[in-house]
């Protein structure tokens, strides 16, 4: 590979890695997070081969951060986040360096580049948490860049000592100075640190000492913190150069603060740490000063400064030199216990025990708090902690300040020590001597005290409402402008509240000195203490059951309160996480020991019962968040309870266990119709965890999770679905209705879940209609006399919100109205449910019941119309989405158990469309109504009924009076586009209507279809009386089409109809019945001629004429089917790689498509014409019987095609004699058995060309059964192998092909022929089987498919023997020979003996053992004559008989496959046996064939045939 491939990957990499950082992609999801960590990952573990180029690319994401400008709380907030993820990602890099071996030019390169960038960021102007976590990572990113660098970096800091002795000048900023105290230094360069530091000391100017002064006492501590083991070393072997410099820094330090008292704070400090590097000269002095030993003139000044600073702790002026004075000795305590408080001899030890008493009274005294004033506030809570700490490690038995800080009466900056200090204990580094948490673990009481009381202390000041915040019509919502209460107005309220309430702090801290930081900063301490070490609050010690009980409950129940605060969003996800910690399984079972299973059920049921109330009423501002932690609260309960699975069940039927469940999965429901989808995932993901809470509880015990979960399958499929990729949100909301459509149980939940999410549909619904003109008024009236001022609010901040949040709430609107079409269900009472108690699953209403009352009442036929009434919404903004959304939810969403609401519904509505005289009240709202009802009726009878759906609820609706009140009412319609537009829907919503027709219940079924019959034949080609203005060519496409579906729509309305007159036309029924016949057939026939004489304009310029005479025009109107067809496929395919001079025309183009419809109308017409005659024939069929004579070749082709039809709908002919219909279709079955002089079939052979592959397996079926009921089956077969005969090139071609000719010979082999075959080889199969049984014998000759332990020359044998047995029985049952099928045979044979005299034989032999005898042999249980399937290797062999048999019947020997070869003597051996066989089964004709066949003579049947015979 290329050198330079690698360096273009990594490039790409930290491309692709700034990309997904927050300022370029935004907030980040949960994937987003994932995929940039693995990319942060990566670049880690490439920086280990390509640390230079990755570190570069690293420091320019970093300076493009800070090139980014504000814009925003979001802006910084994405900002900052990509600060702590490239800052990390950097030390993390860095921290891969060791001994890496790096060229230094690479270092001077990428330290240069990278240190000024990281050094700005150390100096991050503000206070906020964000800020100082940026600093923090920065000194981090120092630290670790000096491991490997710091010689780099602290010749930097001497080039900056230089440069500013240089200039002189005290204005000149230290700069890299600050390098000092965020660099990682052992004893060797701490010493020479301070060896710099003392030889330019004296050529600085003041105001750069101080800066120096704190840098250096910075790098002190750090080298104390990274290696504590050599200050202890330090104590032990003294390091004399570290000393002297040590000694003389000292010395310096002295003299500056002389002239500068009041920078002491920060000089005496280091001073003191000084010393404290000089362990000879510090016992000197503690020896000297404590026990009144001498001291030497030289550390005299150094005694001078101990005494002084112990004076200062007892002054009673307060002054700077107090408080430096404290802070000195409190970092001489905090570096005392870095060495073993069991060297109790150290003279460290010795001078803290002089001073520790006194610091705790001016630190922790109650009646006057340490403070230098609230700018130092932060300062002393440090200083404050720091001593704590001090005081713990050196006598953690000594617990004067811990009792001071757990009094409820002191300070609350006491608690706030006492809290950090206890946070630091735990996940701070520790050394071994320092002391564990748990010597605290007995104050647990008390620290829940304090809890408690804080919580208590900011319950009391908070003044923010927790109003709802996401659209809402549940209780606790009192007017529609809470609904509407925005995401960015939530926002600005917090952060206004948040300034608010700084602003009071700070006023405050003003006013008072001692305060310290507020409750809430307190709390969120607490709170994070809990997530540390839980074992702090729930340690109860000497407590009875109850007791111990009543203290976790308040505990959790106070950081539930917490977890919907929104006022505090840093507390509130705090105290997330530590309920999670709570509710880990060890942490559980100290909830109360005694009886963790019992409390369990108790507490964690509280905690799932009030945040799903909250939820509920969408009065968390972050649910998502949410909702994933209440997806690991009940992962971690199941984890509990399966681990105490044995008794898990006990206590859990408490009532608010039962409450808690009832509340969850109104939780899960109600966020299934969210607009985010994680937060419909999640709630998604919850029904699985339900579940399996509920196996736990009840073990293997089916019926009764199922009764605590009646809907446990859906539950599960729902879950499932959660993990399904989908295209997008729309997607998703489609899976979720079509399972919470097999919702069959209806439970305390999903009823709540459904109630409630109606009441906030009904809220967003009004909004959305009135939007955006009337919201003002809307909100007035909402508020129902409130305030002026919250109907203004409303107004003002409707006007000011992007238009995107309108959409979500349309979003929303619609998520919500699926939800409450596919779960409606749950509100039908239960004896309008399927099942036992409810309606059978195939019952039917005989007449158009009403609704019961129950259900006028029940909440989804309220829903139901009012979806209804906004089919009109007339809204600018959001009218026509709604329009549509009903249309599609209704039709395709609604549950099918509300389809007889549904149409109730709709008839109550169009019912009022009508006045009481039965006339139409025609408007444009009306008309609008009917045409969304009309789409909506449509779809739900084309729904697909649920796979494994046993129940019908079409069956308790009855459609009659409100679908002809809707054919009514667009009849009464003027014409116009519109209009046509409309007729052609109720057209298609009748033939939708008819499919579902075994589904519905009719009161007078024929009646009913007859006089839609009569209304929609009234649209045909223009007949109605209303079509009183003349259309253009541009309409007259919209009228074709509804002549298209006004048939189709007849077509299925006619099918087994028998026509019936009006009441006022049967003075002679059948009179009555045959005119109206003659009508209908008369105007079908005219629009067939009206469609021929279309197809034969638009197909004149096509080369038909040139095909002759009349007995080409079936083939002639196929191939102008084809060329149609074929003419738009090529304008569709081939125009766009045409030029501009090439490619088809428009003309041509809808020329195409006018012939396709043309067709399609005219196949249309002609079922409809076979559906009239087929259930009229008794009054039809004379007077359509002169159109199979007609003279134009066309209509008599028509005709035919309508006798097939009629043939095709389901004649059954089993034995005509018997049947019920053998009179109604005699004259039928006379007419197509009709027979010519010469002995053709002119009828059933013109059916038999016109016919469809499609349909010919059933006209095989008809025919054979027709004629063989008339005695005819012989003219049929003669015709039929005739008309094949004729078109063979060869013999061995004939009935090979999938023609009418084979399957007919196919049928009567079937109907015949199954008898036969079971004699013959039910026998010798058995015998097989039984051999193979007992024996395992193998037919196998193949060579190289026999198995390694078979024998070739045995299972020779073996195939050999059966096939003797098999072609014995064959030729020797010549006189079981089916009479049908010798008919069949010697038909076959006369018929190939005058087209090919040399092999009849030879054609019936082939044909019959081809077709008849080897597909039984080789699939015997296809044909009934073996129950099960032969086992392979018999199959096997049944095979290889068949290929010897078809050889014998072929008059062939094997020659291609040599393994077979061996049997050509037996084939040889029996040609001539086989030949006899086929002889006797073809000879025997009646007398009848006999004359039949002398008669006979071929030729094609064609219309003139047809003609001469008439």
């Amino acid at each position: 590979m290329s050198t330079s491939k690698p360096v273009e990957w990594v490039i790409s990499l930290i491309t692709r890695f700034e990309d997904q950082l927050p300022i370029k992609c935004g907030e980040l999801t949960p994937c987003m997070r994932l995929n940039l960590e693995q990319n942060k990952d990566c670049l880690i573990s490439l920086s280990r081969y390509k640390f230079s180029l990755v570190i570069n690319g690293l420091t320019d994401i970093l300076k493009t951060i800070d090139s980014t400008r504000f814009g925003g709380l979001d802006q910084e907030k994405n900002i900052y986040e990509s600060y702590f993820i490239v800052l990390d990602a950097v030390e993390q890099c860095l921290a891969n360096t060791n001994n890496m071996g790096t060229s230094r030019l690479d270092e001077a390169i990428y330290v240069n580049k990278l240190l000024p960038v990281v050094c700005k960021l150390l100096n991050v102007p503000g206070d906020g948490v964000t800020v100082q976590h940026v600093r923090q990572l920065a000194s981090h990113v120092l630290f670790a860049l000096s491991v490997n660098n710091f010689s780099t970096l602290f010749s930097k800091v001497v080039s900056r000592l230089e440069c500013l002795i240089a200039s002189g000048d005290e204005t000149c900023e230290a700069g890299d100075l600050d390098l000092i105290q965020h660099m990682n230094v052992d004893m060797s360069k701490l010493t020479r640190l301070l060896n710099e530091e003392v030889q330019k000391w004296r050529l600085l100017k003041k105001i750069h000492h101080t800066e120096l002064v704190k840098s250096v006492e910075k790098a002190i501590w750090n080298w104390l913190d990274t290696y504590p083991e050599e200050f202890t070393d330090l104590q032990k072997r003294p390091n004399a150069e570290l000393s002297d410099n040590c000694e003389k820094l000292f010395e310096l330090l002295d003299m500056f603060q002389e002239n500068n008292k009041r920078k002491v704070q920060y000089i005496w400090p280091l001073q003191m740490m000084l010393l404290v590097l000089c362990p000879i000269i510090l016992e000197e002095l503690v020896y000297s000063i404590e026990r009144g030993g001498p001291c030497s003139q030289e550390h005299l000044r150094k005694r001078n400064f101990i005494d002084n600073l112990k004076k200062q702790l007892h002054s009673n002026v307060k002054q700077h030199s107090e408080a430096a004075a404290v802070i000195t000795f409190v970092k001489l305590c905090k570096a005392s216990t870095y060495i073993n408080n069991k060297d109790s001899n150290n003279v460290l030890f010795v001078s803290v025990q002089s001073v520790i008493g006194d610091l705790k009274m001016i630190l922790f005294n109650p009646q006057r708090p340490f403070s230098r004033g609230p700018d130092k506030i932060n300062q002393d809570l440090e200083l404050m902690i720091e001593f704590f700490l001090a005081c713990i490690r050196l006598n953690p038995h000594n617990n004067e300040v811990l009792k001071v800080c757990l009094n409820l009466q002191s300070p609350s900056m006491f608690h706030y020590v006492l809290v950090k200090a206890l946070y630091r204990i735990i996940t701070q580094r520790r050394l071994l001597w320092w002391p564990q948490i748990d010597i605290v673990y007995s104050k647990a009481g008390e620290l829940r005290n304090m809890f408690t009381d804080t919580l208590n202390k900011v319950s009391q000041s908070s003044t923010f409402s927790t109003t709802p915040i996401r659209i809402s019509g549940i209780s606790g919502v009192s007017t529609l402008k809470d609904i509407f209460f925005s995401t960015q107005q939530l926002r600005s309220q917090y952060t206004n509240f948040k300034l608010a309430k700084s602003d009071r702090d700070k006023d405050r801290d003003r006013q008072s000195e001692t305060d310290g930081p507020n409750n809430r900063e307190l709390l969120l301490w607490i709170v994070r203490l809990i997530i540390v070490d839980p074992y702090l609050m729930l340690h109860n010690p000497n407590k009875l059951d109850h007791e111990t009980q009543m203290s976790t409950f308040e505990l959790i129940n106070g950081l539930v309160s917490l977890v919907h605060d929104s006022s505090m969003p840093d507390v509130a996800h705090t105290a997330m996480e530590s309920l999670l910690v709570l509710h880990e399984k060890e942490n559980i079972e100290l909830w109360n020991p005694e009886a963790c299973i019992n409390t369990f059920w108790s507490i964690s049921s509280q905690v799932l019962f009030s945040i799903s109330q909250k939820l509920v009423l969408h009065q968390i501002y972050n649910y998502t968040s949410v909702l994933k932690w209440l997806r690991e609260i009940l992962v971690l309960r199941n984890t509990f309870l399966l681990h105490h699975k044995d008794n898990a069940y006990l206590g859990s039927n408490i009532p608010m266990a039962k409450h808690a469940h009832m509340k969850l999965e109104i939780v899960f429901f109600i966020y299934l119709w969210s607009v985010d989808i994680d937060a419909i995932k999640t709630a998604m993901s919850c029904f699985s965890l339900f579940c399996e809470e509920a196996e736990i509880r009840f073990g293997f015990d089916e019926m009764a999770v199922l009764q605590l979960l009646p809907n446990y399958n859906i539950y599960m499929e729902l879950s499932h679905a959660s993990n399904t990729i989908t295209s997008g949100r729309n997607a998703l909301q489609k899976r979720i209705l079509s399972l919470l459509r097999k919702i069959e149980h209806a439970t305390q939940g999903n009823k709540q879940a459904w109630y409630d999410t109606y009441v906030s549909q009904q809220n967003v619904t009004k909004f959305l209609n009135v939007y955006p003109k009337r919201v003002e008024d809307l909100a007035g009236a909402s508020s129902g006399g409130s305030s002026d001022s919250g109907a203004y609010k409303f107004g003002k901040r409707r006007a000011g919100v992007h238009s995107t949040e309108h959409e979500d709430i349309f979003h929303e609107w619609a998520n919500m109205t699926g939800f409450l079409c596919a779960l409606g269900s749950v509100w039908l009472p239960a004896k309008n449910r399927p099942g036992q108690h409810g309606i059978p699953a195939d019952s039917r209403r005989t007449s158009m019941e009403p609704v019961g009352s129950d259900l006028h009442y029940c909440p989804v036929t309220q829903f139901i119309g009012d979806c209804l009434k906004y089919l009109v919404c007339m809204n600018e903004r959001f009218g026509v989405q709604i329009q549509r959304h009903i249309q599609d939810l209704l039709g395709h969403e609604l549950n099918p158990l509300c389809y007889p609401i549904l149409f109730d519904q709709i008839k109550i509505t169009v019912d009022k469309f009508f006045d009481a005289s039965g006339q139409v009240i025609s408007s444009e709202q009306n008309t609008q109504f009917i045409d969304n009802v009309i789409v909506i009726m449509r779809s739900v009878f084309e729904m697909k009924v649920e796979s494994g759906s046993t129940d019908n609820p079409l069956a308790t609706v009855s459609i009659e009076q409100l679908m002809l009140n809707i054919v009514r009412y667009s009849r009464h319609l003027d014409t116009s586009v519109a209009t046509i537009q409309i007729r052609s829907r109720v057209c298609q919503l009748v033939e939708s209507l008819m499919k579902r027709r075994d589904d519905l219940s009719f009161r007078q079924e024929i009646k009913f279809r007859n006089k839609l019959v009569e209304y929609l034949t009234d649209w045909i080609m223009g007949n109605s009386h209303q079509f009183n203005v003349q259309f253009g060519d541009q309409y007259q496409h919209l009228t074709r089409e509804l002549d298209q579906a006004s048939m189709e729509a007849v077509a299925s309305l006619l099918v087994g109809l028998p026509l019936q007159p009006e009441e006022s036309d049967r003075g002679d029924l059948m009179e009555a019945k045959s005119q109206l016949f003659l009508k209908y057939f008369t105007l079908f026939m005219n629009l067939l001629n009206d469609c021929s004489d279309d197809l034969n304009d638009e197909g004149s310029d096509q080369d038909l004429a040139t095909s002759g005479g009349a007995g080409t025009l079936l083939q002639q109107q196929q191939q102008l089917r084809t060329s149609s067809l074929m003419s738009a496929i090529s304008q569709a395919a081939f125009s766009p790689l045409m030029g501009p001079g090439r490619a088809f025309n428009t003309q041509q183009l809808v020329k195409s498509q006018q012939q396709s419809k043309t067709q399609s109308l005219r196949n249309s017409t002609i079922v409809a014409m076979s559906n009239l005659l087929n259930a009229n024939i008794e009054s039809g069929l004379m007077r359509s019987i002169a159109l199979g004579y007609h003279r134009d070749p066309l209509t008599r082709a028509a005709f035919m095609e309508v006798l097939t039809q009629i043939l095709q709908q389901g004649t059954e002919f089993d034995t005509l004699a018997e049947t019920v219909l053998a009179d109604r279709f005699e004259r039928l079955v006379e007419l197509v058995t009709m027979i010519g002089d010469k002995g053709e079939l002119p009828i059933a052979m013109a059916l038999a060309s016109v016919v469809s592959v499609q349909y010919m397996d059933e006209l095989s079926r008809v025919f054979v059964t027709v004629f063989d009921a008339k005695h005819l089956l012989n003219q049929l077969l003669f015709n039929m192998f005739s008309k094949e005969v004729e078109v063979a090139d060869c013999y061995q071609t004939i009935l090979r092909g999938n023609g009418l000719p084979t399957k007919i010979m196919s049928f009567c082999f079937k109907l015949y022929g199954s008898h036969y075959l079971y004699n013959l080889f039910a026998p010798i199969l058995q015998k097989m089987y039984m051999a193979d049984s007992s024996q395992s014998r193998s037919y196998e000759v193949d060579p190289s498919r026999i198995e390694s332990q078979e024998n070739v020359e045995e299972n020779r044998k073996n195939l050999r023997l059966l096939t003797q047995d098999v072609f014995q029985a064959i030729i020797t049952s010549t006189k079981m020979f089916p009479s049908q099928l010798r008919t069949l045979c010697y038909c076959l044979y006369q018929v190939v003996s005058q087209r090919f005299p040399q092999q009849p034989l030879q054609a019936v032999s082939t044909v019959i053992f081809l077709r008849f005898i080897n597909p039984a042999l080789v699939l015997p249980h296809e044909f009934g004559i073996t129950e099960v399937e032969p086992l392979p290797r018999v199959k096997r062999g049944l095979t290889l008989i068949s290929k010897i048999l078809q050889n014998i019947a072929n008059n062939l020997n094997f020659t291609k496959e040599f393994h077979m070869r061996c049997f050509n003597d037996f084939l040889k051996s029996a040609f001539d046996t086989a030949m006899q066989f086929v002889m006797d089964i073809s000879s025997e004709p009646d007398q009848a064939t006999d004359n039949l066949i002398n008669n006979y003579t071929m030729s094609y049947i064609s219309d003139a045939n047809v003609l001469g015979k008439f």
